[in-house]
C-alpha cells in the first residue's frame, strides 16, 4: 500500500537541498488533489476503481493498471497516471504521459500542473515555470501550484517572488503545504537578508512539527544563520620559527658589524578578536583587532609588534552576491622604535556561482608612512673610482644624488585583483588569482608597478590532517635605476658607480602548511615558507626559508570576518 500524504510529509525531508529544492517533490505530490479526483470518478467500474485509489493516495496500487490499460482519450485517466508517476518519483514517465495526452488533443490546468511538477523534478525550471503558469490560468489546485511556483522561483534566484508564493500557499491550505511552505519561506527570506523574518518561519517549523526531518533541517538552517552573523571571536596563535635569512641579506652584501648574523630563531605570536557590530536587513557592520609580533633569540634589533584595526560594511546584493567596503589602519614597531604606519581602503565584490565555485573582485588603495629615513651618502668627485673629496669618507656616491630623499619610502599605492575559488571534490579545494599593484613613493627608489599571480590547493588527509600548498609569483618593475651600488663596486675611499638600468625584480614564494584539528577549537600546524627574489640590484636579491610550528586556539565564531 502506498504511503499516505501525512506519512510522506513526516518522513521525507530535504536532504541535500542547499541550493535547489527539487528533491522535495516526491513527497509533496502525494497531496494528489483528493477532492478533485473524487469528483472526476465516472460510472465505469475499472475507471471508478482507479480514480478512487488515486483519490485515496494509493498510487502504488493504481499505477500498474494505469500503465498497462489503454487509456484512450480519457483526460482524467491520463491526469491520474501523470499524478501517480510524479507521486512515485518517476517525473520522466509523468512527463511522457502528459505529452501523450497532449498529442491526443487533451489538456487541462490539472494536467499542466503535473507537467510543471515533472519538469521541476527533472531540473528544467524554465519549462516548469511555463507549465505552472498555464495551470494558474485554470486555478488548478491553487495551494499546491503556489507551493511549486515558490520552489521554482527560489531555484531561479528570485527569493522575493518565492516568499509571496509560499505565504499565499500557506494561507490557502496550511494542512497540506506545511511545514514545507514555512521551511522554504524561511530559506528565501534568509537569502534576502531578512534574518528576523526567516527565524520566525524556521522556528515555526521546529515548534509545530517537532521530531520531523523538516524540524531538523530548520535547526541546521538556523545554525547556518548564526554562523553567518557571528558574535565576538578570539583567535590566539603561538609558535616558534627558524629563519635562515632574518635580515633579508642580499647577494654579496656584507652585514654590519653590529649584526651577529643572518640566521635566527624566534617566538611568534598573534591575537585576533572581532565581532559583527550591527545588522539591518542586507546590511552588516563589523570590526576586528589583530595584533602580531616576533621576539628573536639573538637578533633582538628585529623584534617587532604590529596592531591592525579593521572596520567593514557588508551589503547583500542578492542570493549569492556580497559587497564589502573596509577600512584598515596599522602601526608597527621594530626594536621598540616606530617603524611604519599604514592606512588602507578596499572594496570587494564576492559572488558564489554555486556551492563549489566563487569569485572575488577586489580594488583598493593604501598610504604608507615610514618612521625612519636613510642617511645621505657624501658626494664624490663625479667619476667612479676616483678618490672621495673628503679623505675621512668611507665611500662616496655619484654627484647630485641625495640618498635620503631618493630612498624615501613614504607614498601611496593602489591595486586591483581577482581570486577564484573552487572545489574539486574528495576534500580538495583550489584557488587562483591575479593582482596588479602600483606604488608611488616620494623617493625614486621605491616607485614600482607589479603583476602578481597566485595558485593554491588544500587537501583533506586521513586522521583529521590537512595539507595546504600555495605559490605566488610576481614581476615588479621599478620606474628608475637603483641608488644602491653593487657590493663589489664598494672600495674604501673611492666613489662607486651605479647602474643605468631600471630596477627589476622577480619574486617566487611557496608555502606548505600541514595541520591537524584537535577538537573544535584547537589546531596545530607545521609551516614552511620559501622566498626567492631575483633582482638586478644585489641588495634586493635574496633567498629565504622559514620553518615553524604553531598552536592555534579559536574561541567563538570567526566566519564573516575581515577579508
Amino acid at each position: 500500500m502506498s504511503r499516505t500524504w501525512t506519512e510522506l510529509r513526516n518522513t521525507d525531508g530535504p536532504k541535500g537541498l542547499r541550493r535547489s529544492p527539487r528533491n522535495l517533490c516526491a513527497p509533496l505530490i502525494a497531496l494528489a488533489l483528493v477532492s478533485t479526483a473524487a469528483e472526476m470518478a465516472a460510472a465505469a467500474p475499472d475507471r471508478e476503481r482507479l480514480l478512487a485509489w488515486v483519490a485515496e493516495g494509493r498510487c502504488g496500487a493504481a499505477l500498474p493498471d494505469l500503465r498497462s490499460a489503454s487509456l484512450g482519450a480519457d483526460l482524467e485517466l491520463w491526469w491520474a497516471r501523470a499524478l501517480c508517476e510524479n507521486a512515485e518519483g518517476n517525473p520522466g514517465a509523468a512527463l511522457e504521459a502528459v505529452r501523450t495526452a497532449s498529442a491526443l488533443g487533451l489538456g487541462s490546468p490539472e494536467l499542466a500542473l503535473q507537467e510543471g511538477i515533472a519538469q521541476f523534478q527533472l531540473g528544467d525550471l524554465l519549462a516548469a515555470e511555463g507549465a505552472l503558469a498555464v495551470a494558474a490560468e485554470g486555478d488548478a489546485s491553487p495551494a499546491e501550484r503556489l507551493l511549486y511556483q515558490g520552489l521554482v522561483a527560489l531555484g531561479l534566484r528570485r527569493p522575493e517572488e518565492a516568499t509571496h508564493a509560499f505565504d499565499a500557499a500557506r494561507q490557502l491550505d496550511p494542512i497540506h503545504v506545511e511545514p514545507v511552505a514555512s521551511f522554504y519561506a524561511g530559506r528565501a527570506r534568509a537569502e534576502m537578508g531578512q534574518e528576523a523574518e526567516a527565524r520566525v518561519a524556521l522556528e515555526r517549523v521546529q515548534r509545530e512539527w517537532p521530531g520531523s526531518s523538516w524540524a531538523e533541517q530548520a535547526g541546521r538552517t538556523l545554525e547556518a544563520l548564526d554562523a553567518e552573523q557571528p558574535g565576538p571571536w578570539l583567535v590566539l596563535e603561538l609558535g616558534g620559527e627558524y629563519d635562515d635569512n632574518a635580515v633579508l641579506r642580499g647577494a654579496g652584501v656584507r652585514l654590519p658589524e653590529e649584526i651577529q648574523g643572518q640566521q635566527d630563531t624566534r617566538f611568534s605570536w598573534r591575537a585576533q578578536t572581532g565581532a559583527n557590530l550591527w545588522n539591518s536587513g542586507p546590511w552588516a557592520l563589523g570590526g576586528m583587532l589583530d595584533i602580531s609580533g616576533q621576539i628573536h633569540d639573538d637578533l633582538s634589533e628585529f623584534d617587532n609588534t604590529e596592531p591592525l584595526l579593521t572596520l567593514w560594511l557588508d551589503r547583500s546584493l542578492g542570493v549569492d552576491t556580497l559587497a564589502r567596503f573596509e577600512l584598515t589602519t596599522s602601526y608597527a614597531w621594530v626594536d621598540g622604535d616606530p617603524f611604519r604606519s599604514a592606512n588602507a581602503a578596499a572594496f570587494t565584490l564576492h559572488h558564489a556561482w554555486s556551492e563549489r565555485s566563487a569569485t572575488s573582485l577586489r580594488v583598493g588603495m593604501h598610504r604608507d608612512d615610514y618612521r625612519f629615513s636613510d642617511d645621505d651618502v657624501p658626494d664624490g668627485p663625479g667619476r667612479p673610482g676616483a678618490a672621495c673629496l673628503d679623505p675621512n669618507d668611507i665611500v662616496c656616491s655619484p654627484r647630485g644624488i641625495d640618498e635620503s630623499r631618493a630612498r624615501n619610502r613614504d607614498g601611496q599605492g593602489s591595486w586591483i585583483g581577482a581570486l577564484h575559488e573552487f572545489q574539486l571534490g574528495a576534500g580538495v579545494d583550489a584557488w587562483g588569482g591575479y593582482r596588479f599593484h602600483r606604488y608611488s613613493a616620494r623617493g625614486q627608489e621605491y616607485t614600482f608597478d607589479s603583476h602578481g599571480w597566485e595558485i593554491g590547493m588544500r587537501v583533506a588527509l586521513p586522521a583529521r590532517f590537512d595539507l595546504e600548498a600555495s605559490g605566488r609569483y610576481a614581476l615588479r618593475h621599478y620606474r628608475h635605476p637603483s641608488t644602491f651600488p653593487e657590493p663589489d663596486a664598494l672600495i674604501a675611499g673611492l666613489q662607486y658607480g651605479l647602474s643605468s638600468s631600471d630596477h627589476r625584480e622577480r619574486m617566487l614564494q611557496t608555502r606548505l602548511v600541514l595541520g591537524r584539528a584537535l577538537g573544535r577549537r584547537l589546531r596545530i600546524e607545521a609551516r614552511w615558507l620559501h622566498e626567492r627574489v631575483r633582482s638586478n640590484v644585489s641588495v634586493f636579491d635574496y633567498r629565504r626559508d622559514q620553518f615553524g610550528g604553531f598552536v592555534i586556539l579559536a574561541l567563538g565564531s570567526v566566519e564573516g570576518g575581515a577579508s
